[in-house]
């Protein structure tokens, strides 16, 4: 089972600084105006894990307006459980920050499971890395977990795409096995 535990966020879009305790044992509201930063916050997690917002977007631009005199860039980190392993993603842009490792974020991102970072070469390899522990990509992540917020999303998706989303979260390559086979039989006989 995957659990969220926390986020911390500095610098992203409207959030100057947040620390986030994400309780598994109870439903969490938030609650605020309009243009308060409600989806802000998720779309930092989503950032955090994927390299893109909820719009699918990677290039996060922190508001000017909200930037303290000593603005060091965005990073969000995301701790979650998976099984007994606790892991971190650490994903920065334009960060001065240092980090654990003595360097500083700058466009840097970290994935570490039990406190020692996983060792893969290359932004894209790591975040297959990533997925791959989630069990989830951004599509499904997306059109899931984020249900309430992607539902439009998911309805205007073109049919090939709400297939593939499907066909992820149920699992449902057995079908286009079976379909493959009922096709060759066919043409066969």
């Amino acid at each position: 089972m995957l659990t969220f535990l926390n986020m911390d966020v500095e610098g992203f879009c409207s959030i100057e600084s947040l620390h986030l305790q994400l309780n598994p044992t109870c439903t969490m509201l938030i609650k605020a105006p309009n243009g308060k930063g409600k989806s802000t916050i998720l779309s930092a997690l989503v950032w955090a894990i994927y390299g893109k917002n909820l719009k699918g977007v990677s290039e996060v631009t922190t508001w000017e307006k909200v930037r303290p005199k000593d603005y060091q860039g965005v990073m969000v980190e995301v701790f979650f459980q998976k099984g007994e392993h606790i892991y971190k993603i650490i994903r920065c842009q334009k960060c001065n920050i240092v980090l654990e490792d003595g360097a500083k974020g700058k466009d840097r991102l970290i994935l570490m499971k039990d406190n020692e970072v996983v060792n893969v070469k290359g932004k894209n390899k790591l975040q297959d890395a990533i997925n791959a522990e989630l069990g989830l990509s951004y599509t499904l992540f997306m059109n899931s977990i984020m249900f309430g917020q992607g539902i439009k999303r998911l309805i205007q998706e073109s049919n090939s795409d709400k297939k593939k989303i499907f066909e992820e979260v149920f699992d449902l390559e057995f079908l286009n096995i079976a379909k493959g086979i009922a096709i060759q039989d066919k043409n066969n006989l």
